[in-house]
Formats: C-alpha cells, sequence, structure tokens
C-alpha cells in the first residue's frame, strides 16, 4: 500500500494524506511489483470562518446570473456578473431603527459599472441601474439580513436611497435552521423617493429534506428556505435561499434564486467565502529502480488548491502502519516529484 503525504506550512489547521496503493516487493536478484490500485479518497473540507472568525478586509464572492425571458421575437436578456461584499465592520448596531441588533457590515462591488435589472411598475416594464457599491448588514447571530442600502436610477432619473430593513419576525428564525420550520416577517423599504415606501409580508418554511447544491465554491448540502408573501398579486414569486447544513460556511447563503425582486430570475451562486480551502491534488505513481536493497518512489503535484506552496513527502514501511517518512520537498509549482530509499532488506514488502 502506498501513501504520499502533502502538508501546507501556511495553514496551521490543515494537514491532508491522499491515498493510492501499489507494492514494492525487493528480493535479491528477483523484482517485481503489483499494478497501482486507481482513485484517490475525497478530501474532507476545511473548517470555514464562522462570525467570531470574520475579519475586516474578507470577501464574500458571488457568481450572478441575471435571466429574462421578453418575447418571441426579441432576445433573451442574459446577464453574468460577480458580486463581492468585502467586510468592513465586524461588530456594529443596526437594523430597522426600533429593532436594532449587532450586525456585520459588508460593501457589495460588481465588476461591471452598474447592475440593471427590469422590474414591473404596475403593467409597465422598466429597467433599474442598481449603482455600486451597496451595504449589507447581517446579524451577528442567526446571519439574517437585517438592512441594506442601495441607490438606483430608472428611466435615465435619479431613483432612490433605499433604507431596505427585514423586521418584525415571528417565531424561531436565523441559521442555524430546522427541516419544517416557518416563521413570518416584514420587508420594510424606507426610500428618499416617498413613492418608493413600502412594507410587505413574507411566509418563511424551510423544506423538510436538505437539498445538495454544487457551486464554484464546492459542493454543500443546503437547506432550502423559501420566501413568499401573501400579497395577492405578488404570491405567485418567491425567493429560495440555500444555507449550508454542516457547519462549513454559515455567513451568508450558498445560493439565492430571486424570482420575486424583478422581472426576470436573479440567480447567485458562492464562488468563494472567508476561509474557504481548496487542497491541493497529489497522487502516488509507480515506483522505480527498485533493486535488492534500494528504490525511487514516484508521485505528482497536479494542483496547488489554493496553496503557494505545497510541502510533499512519502510515508513508508513495512505495513500501512508505515513509521518512516521521506524528508519533505517544498512545491510552489505543480509537476513530479520523487524519493530515494536505501538500506532496504531484501525478500521484504513495503508500502507507501
Amino acid at each position: 500500500m502506498r501513501k504520499t503525504q502533502i502538508s501546507f506550512p501556511q495553514w496551521e489547521k490543515t494537514r491532508r494524506t491522499l491515498l493510492a496503493a501499489v507494492v514494492i516487493v525487493a528480493m535479491l536478484g528477483t523484482m517485481f511489483t503489483t499494478p497501482a490500485v486507481p482513485g484517490v479518497p475525497g478530501l474532507p473540507r476545511a473548517d470555514s470562518a464562522y462570525a467570531t472568525d470574520i475579519n475586516v478586509g474578507d470577501t464574500i464572492v458571488y457568481d450572478v446570473n441575471y435571466w429574462e425571458y421578453v418575447a418571441y421575437y426579441l432576445p433573451i436578456i442574459n446577464i453574468d456578473e460577480v458580486w463581492t461584499e468585502t467586510i468592513t465592520n465586524v461588530n456594529i448596531t443596526k437594523g430597522a431603527p426600533d429593532q436594532t441588533t449587532p450586525c456585520f457590515e459588508t460593501e457589495v462591488t460588481f465588476d461591471v459599472p452598474n447592475a440593471n435589472r427590469n422590474i414591473m411598475i404596475g403593467s409597465m416594464a422598466m429597467t433599474l441601474v442598481v449603482h455600486q457599491p451597496g451595504k449589507n448588514w447581517r446579524d451577528l447571530d442567526t446571519k439574517d439580513m437585517l438592512q441594506r442600502y442601495q441607490e438606483g436610477t430608472a428611466l435615465g432619473i435619479y431613483f432612490a436611497e433605499n433604507d431596505i430593513y427585514e423586521r418584525d419576525f415571528v417565531g424561531d428564525h436565523g441559521y442555524p435552521f430546522t427541516p419544517g420550520q416557518t416563521w413570518t416577517q416584514n420587508i420594510q423599504i424606507d426610500s428618499s423617493n416617498p413613492q418608493g415606501n413600502s412594507t410587505t409580508p413574507f411566509n418563511i418554511t424551510v423544506a423538510d429534506q436538505l437539498e445538495e447544491v454544487t457551486v464554484t465554491a464546492g459542493t454543500f448540502n443546503c437547506y432550502k428556505v423559501t420566501h413568499t408573501t401573501p400579497v395577492w398579486n405578488m404570491s405567485g414569486y418567491t425567493i429560495d435561499y440555500y444555507w449550508d447544513a454542516d457547519g462549513i460556511y454559515d455567513l451568508s447563503p450558498i445560493k439565492i434564486v430571486d424570482e420575486f425582486n424583478f422581472k426576470g430570475t436573479q440567480t447567485m451562486e458562492l464562488q468563494d467565502f472567508p476561509g474557504n480551502v481548496t487542497p491541493p491534488t497529489v497522487a502516488s505513481n509507480d515506483e522505480s529502480s527498485v533493486d535488492a536493497v534500494s528504490a525511487t518512489l514516484n508521485g505528482t503535484l497536479s494542483d496547488l488548491g489554493t496553496a503557494t506552496s505545497v510541502d510533499v513527502s512519502f510515508e513508508w514501511g513495512t505495513d500501512t502502519s508505515y513509521g518512516s517518512e521521506t524528508t519533505p520537498e517544498s512545491l510552489s509549482s505543480t509537476g513530479a516529484f520523487t524519493a530515494d530509499l536505501s538500506g532496504l532488506t531484501t525478500c521484504t514488502e513495503y508500502h507507501f
């Protein structure tokens, strides 16, 4: 059995071992090996940052897609953007003026000058240009989005500065969730344009079953949290929030599918988050230069993950407890690596 070991010197909590399998048999006058056994076991995900671990300057990054079918004779609107939330304060009191609580604050920027979305006002569709930066404030405990600040224009005219509050929660709510959990809340818009002021009630339901969600940041088992409104002319539209259920990442949803706020559908998928670690990819290859008392072990580092350098080494011994390790070698780029063993005992099976 062969085992290649890698370590990440710049990460205090992360050390991962990848396994493949082969047997070296070193015998006097005769040498042979069994074929390598394919496959590398999956790695456990590294711990991510939680509210007590977040730092000013950390970023939460989303891949954002806005999709809208207008009419059969018009092209489909399909916009891809990247939104970055930069943490600017880790303990600030925010929320509706009469319902404040400790929050962490993020500033939202886009990789485009502004975000364009179509909205309906009565029976008329118009383009809302969402300006950047915006601001978000999430409850440090429940991770509820308690307050947002956003500016925008429509029809080329300055539209409003909006403070948007999530408030008046009734029932147990917030992260972590329980399958089947329900509560109600209001979303209040306090606009510098009085015509933009509104309060909309929402009913929230957590799905009975977890759902596996794959985004750029990884694959997560998620709670699906659905927001609907009883307001008759908006009751057919939902916002679905997918939250990690395994304690890997809890600062914001893994995915958001919003059919409520725009004429089309906006999907946000987590690309990166504070504490996200992509492990290196390494494999053991067939040994070489095997004789009665020596051999060369071979491996390949095919991906550094999020590391800038990786220490690679082989553990080896006469059984799968190994007991010996080659001198670690630091690699800052992908490629092959080797280690020479000497002083082996003839007619002995070795594992690495």
